[in-house]
């Protein structure tokens, strides 16, 4: 899921697997969505179905072993959280806006022709020129090589660190330290209002960790077979990570393939 699976793939290796949900159903997508959502899978405590919190804010640990990590659950939590704006957001193809006119600079939109498809430059209403075109699936083709590549040689290099983890632990033992001064005199009136931003702090860096954590599953996913498990948002969320545009330039016959007109422009 981190690395953009989708749940029904999820689930359809389950169900030939024969592994069945603790109530011995076949697995389905809105319940994988109920399973992954759960704090118990990162181990935390929950009431009434709501996250079990101590008197600093602080997630309860249950008495069980987790089988994701906070971190980790929280970056699920935040992709399964969003599929309904992803839906909304449908981009037409893998390089759709990413592909750009050599001529115009406009993001290029899909047509389809004659079983295939090509990439195009927008209409002059649309803000476009119209005067580029290149194949579809060859320039697909093309730009999923070179970044197996460079994924490939990325992930031999040292993995990156978040580096707000540091922070991350401070801002927790803070709200700590504050509701200890609480309990032994310190106003209310001081210390809560400090809690309140330091909560909003956390808030900040929990989501910027699961963002992290969610690209460098995605950068770090292989090519021989999981690629084509990912769903169009994941891919274009991969190639997103590392390119900012792939420029095609013009030439006299649209659709015709030339790889020396594909300019790659990394982030």
């Amino acid at each position: 899921m981190l690395v953009g699976t989708g749940l029904f793939v999820i689930c359809g290796r389950l169900n030939r697997q024969g592994i069945k949900t603790v109530r011995g159903n076949i697995w389905k997508t809105h319940a994988m969505r109920r399973v992954l959502r759960a704090p118990r899978v990162a181990g935390f405590a929950v009431y009434q179905r709501e996250l079990l919190t101590d008197s600093a804010g602080n997630p309860v640990r249950g008495k069980w072993e987790p089988i994701l990590d906070e971190a980790t659950w929280r970056a699920v939590d935040s992709i399964l959280g969003s599929t309904k704006s992803r839906v909304e957001r449908k981009p037409g193809g893998l390089l759709t806006n990413i592909a750009r006119c050599g001529k115009c600079g406009t993001g290029m939109i899909i047509a389809r022709k004659k079983g295939t498809f090509y990439y195009l430059c927008r209409g002059p209403d649309s803000g476009g020129c119209a005067g580029v075109g290149i194949s579809g699936p060859r320039l697909e083709a093309q730009i999923r090589a070179l970044l197996s590549a460079y994924l490939n040689k990325e992930i031999e290099a040292p993995q990156p660190v978040w580096e707000g983890q540091a922070r991350l632990e401070e801002v927790n033992a803070k709200i700590a330290e504050l509701m200890e001064q609480y309990r032994t005199g310190l106003s209310g009136s001081i210390v809560f209002p400090m809690i309140r931003r330091l909560e909003d702090e956390r808030n900040d860096l929990q989501t910027e960790q699961a963002s992290f954590n969610k690209i460098k599953a995605r950068k770090q996913i292989t090519f021989t077979g999981e690629w084509d498990d990912l769903d169009l948002y994941a891919k274009r969320e991969v190639i997103q990570s590392v390119i900012e545009a792939v420029v095609i330039r013009p030439t006299g016959r649209t659709g015709l393939y030339d790889p020396s007109r594909v300019d790659v422009i990394p982030l």
